[in-house]
């Protein structure tokens, strides 16, 4: 309401934001959630909503996953789908780049203007250096480095929990190359993001 998103969330009220943000904090966190704990959300698709995000938490820093396109749309479409809204687009490849073009476009024209502490990690650089990157990633956040919380990178399964939220996993980097036909459909919707990523 009130001229669509996002130009709406500049004309919402305090008393709105109050209870958007008390809505949030009712549906996001666990009833043991601990006030002085850091609450990652690690919905790739929120990047959608940084306008949003910083009329309501506008110190929360934003974490932002960066990985081949073509990787992307592969692994949105082998994903085993939690029914929810954006599903939908997870039956096809055509689909899936279609969504990411969508989002990543908003995502690269809004990131240097939305007023909000943005980091951009690249997937690959993960699973080639796990520890440096996670090092890194939380020193960017002000957060202490704890090494329990990486598993090792040569497992093939390391999970940075509460750094980046994603299983890394090195067989999934340039597994696009396995379905180069499959993927010929995309090619021309992933393209400037393969360029203006460089990848």
């Amino acid at each position: 309401g009130r001229g669509g998103y996002p130009d709406a969330v500049e004309r919402l009220r305090v008393q709105d934001l109050d209870a958007l943000r008390s809505r949030y904090w009712r549906l996001a966190t666990p009833d043991d959630f601990d006030p002085v704990d850091r609450l990652v959300d690690v919905n790739p698709l929120n990047i959608v909503h940084l306008p949003l995000i910083r009329r309501l938490f506008p110190g929360a820093p934003v974490v932002t996953m960066l990985r081949d396109p073509r990787d992307v749309v592969l692994s949105g479409f082998f994903r085993d789908p939690t029914p929810d809204e954006a599903m939908i687009h997870f039956h096809s490849p055509e689909s899936l780049a279609d969504l990411y073009a969508d989002v990543m476009g908003l995502w690269l024209s809004v990131r240097d203007r939305v007023g909000l502490r943005m980091y951009a990690v690249r997937y690959e650089d993960l699973v080639d250096d796990l520890d440096r990157q996670s090092r890194r990633l939380l020193g960017v956040l002000g957060l202490p480095y704890n090494p329990a919380a990486l598993c090792s990178p040569a497992s093939d399964e390391a999970v940075g929990a509460g750094v980046t939220g994603a299983v890394v996993r090195a067989g999934a980097v340039g597994r696009h190359r396995h379905y180069a036909r499959q993927l010929r459909g995309v090619d021309a919707v992933l393209a400037p993001f393969v360029e203006l990523l460089g990848y």
